[in-house]
């Protein structure tokens, strides 16, 4: 359970092409070995320092996946946590006769 994001320092040019194509994409171009047919993604197979740009933005993408996950995963957990309260409440109000 993450909360904190492991931010990625990458050129705002570079981040547009990976948040345009997004983290399927990026992530086949990363670990398919071919050559993409998209211009834009070109240099990402051949230059290492993109390489690195991509797995950094990558590693972010994840995290904050799993941010999302870990409070959608505590918001559900106060809601039942409250619900049960305020059915233990009423079994109370209804065994006095309310």
């Amino acid at each position: 359970m993450r909360i904190k994001v492991r931010e990625a320092e990458i050129p705002p040019t570079k981040r547009d092409i990976f948040e345009r194509y997004g983290v399927q994409v990026i992530g086949f171009v990363l670990a398919g070995g071919f050559t993409p047919a998209a211009k834009d993604l070109q240099p990402l197979y051949r230059e290492d320092n993109i390489k690195t740009h991509a797995r950094d933005w990558l590693t972010e993408r994840a995290d904050l996946q799993e941010r999302h996950e870990t409070l959608t995963f505590w918001l559900e957990a106060g809601v039942l946590f409250f619900v049960i309260l305020g059915v233990i409440i009423d079994a109370c109000l209804l065994r006095r006769g309310f």
